[in-house]
């Protein structure tokens, strides 16, 4: 966890990660919701 917060302090391209994950484990969540 704190190699992802210094990598996030960093900026730039910490955005983007989290980006895809959300976009990729959201709709997985959403399904597993139903």
């Amino acid at each position: 966890m704190e190699a992802a917060v210094d990598f996030f302090r960093q900026g730039g391209s910490a955005f983007f990660v989290w980006g895809a994950f959300g976009v990729t484990f959201l709709p997985m969540l959403a399904e597993v919701a139903q």
